[in-house]
């Protein structure tokens, strides 16, 4: 999460739930959770330190054993979301900028498994990018929703939802040398490169305009 992306997440979880009825928290496509304590603090700081000084034990959940992970799973896979059956309710997901790298085959499916594996009160907090480069880990299909467009594939009831302006390339460009940021103005241009590199060095579009991303908390109905 960037850092005003996860501001307004921390704001929907901390001031639309009663956090102390929750009693397990699910960070499912957690990724590299060291990697990330370094290079975003804000989020363990805003989020998931509040959550464990609440009371709520913090699960990480990741198709790669990176340090941190505690499940591993495959969310394409059909049994991936059966270990949350066997976990206390009620229970917050929290499904952070991930549905932009799930193969658009499979993504809906995905989305309604999720669904149906909670039980009644429990949560979902779900952030996406809405206006946000290209950024493959592995993949990006490019999807990038509107809270509505969200809404529409996981049955909910949907009690918070916005589009955040989270920063842009700006900060980042201007910590470059003159040398990189030229090569960054005229990577676009280069022939000769693959299309997954071309679409890379479309970020610098960001420079103009804000990165902007969809964050929706939702809570399943009895």
């Amino acid at each position: 999460m960037r850092q005003q992306e996860s501001e307004v997440a921390a704001k929907f979880i901390f001031g639309r739930l009663d956090i102390h009825d929750f009693r397990v928290c699910i960070n499912l496509g957690c990724g590299d959770i060291e990697s990330l304590r370094k290079k975003k603090p804000w989020i363990d700081e805003q989020i998931f330190d509040r959550l464990r000084n609440a009371g709520l034990c913090v699960i990480n959940v990741d198709q790669s054993k990176h340090a941190g992970v505690d499940v591993v799973c495959d969310l394409e896979s059909a049994d991936a979301f059966e270990f949350i059956f066997k976990l206390p309710a009620p229970r917050l997901l929290i499904l952070a900028n991930v549905v932009e790298h799930l193969p658009e085959s499979s993504r809906d499916q995905i989305l309604r498994r999720l669904c149906s594996s909670m039980r009644a009160e429990d949560a979902l907090l779900i952030t996406a990018p809405f206006d946000y480069p290209y950024h493959p880990d592995p993949i990006d299909t490019m999807f990038r929703p509107s809270p509505p467009e969200l809404a529409k594939t996981i049955p909910l009831k949907w009690i918070e939802q916005t589009i955040v302006s989270a920063g842009s390339y700006k900060q980042e460009f201007l910590s470059m040398s003159p040398l990189k940021q030229l090569r960054k103005l005229i990577r676009p241009f280069w022939p000769l490169q693959s299309r997954g590199s071309w679409r890379r060095s479309l970020r610098i579009l960001w420079l103009f305009k804000s990165y902007r991303i969809t964050v929706m908390l939702g809570v399943k109905q009895p």
